[in-house]
């Protein structure tokens, strides 16, 4: 039987509402650099124009409505980051109970064949990078996603020029880290396996 992608399994320990919760938290405060420059390219051309035209009373307007723009944003990432940060640890605490339960019912000649670091690698070592990659991790994925189309929209928007400069830009990022990716991966399995020979 073929198993599930690693992290349709991880999420397979969200119980209850807290599925939900991740879920609203690493949307909402993923989307918070987009919509922090978003605020700053559309208030700044809004303030820049008014100065220019000489309204001021535009101007007032425009600074306002980017002030309650920052404050509703920063006001509502401490419960956001909150429930993100509590799911990913509730992930973590899932899986340490299961791995827990399978060390328990392992035979005895399994504990005298194998070496103990490998036991205490699994429970320690192997278990917090799952934990980061519910995180920090999948929080930067979808941080950049959302900014990368974001950002091209607002500055196609503003400049076509300037958009065709960032995408290319983007475009080489993405094909380095493509690059590098297999690469890294393959040094962090040699260090995880020479952590569990430890």
């Amino acid at each position: 039987m073929k198993k599930k992608p690693v992290l349709l399994r991880l999420f397979g320990y969200l119980k209850g509402w807290w599925g939900l919760g991740f879920f609203f938290g690493l949307g909402t405060s993923a989307s918070q650099s987009f919509l922090t420059t978003l605020v700053v390219a559309l208030g700044l051309k809004n303030m820049t124009d008014a100065i220019l035209s000489g309204a001021m009373s535009v101007l007032l307007s425009a600074t306002l409505k980017v002030l309650l723009a920052f404050i509703g944003i920063y006001a509502i990432l401490p419960f956001v980051w909150y429930l993100f940060y509590r799911a990913s640890q509730e992930i973590h605490r899932n899986l340490l109970y299961d791995l827990y339960e399978h060390i328990q019912l392992l035979p005895i000649r399994y504990m005298e064949n194998n070496h103990s670091g490998d036991l205490i690698s699994r429970i320690t070592n192997d278990t917090e990078p799952l934990r980061d990659v519910c995180g920090e991790h999948m929080k930067g994925i979808v941080q950049l996603s959302i900014a990368g189309v974001g950002n091209a929209i607002t500055i196609f928007i503003l400049d076509w020029r300037l958009g065709i400069g960032a995408i290319s830009i983007g475009l080489v990022t993405l094909l380095s880290n493509i690059i590098f990716a297999k690469p890294l991966r393959r040094v962090g399995k040699q260090n995880q396996e020479a952590l569990s020979d430890t």
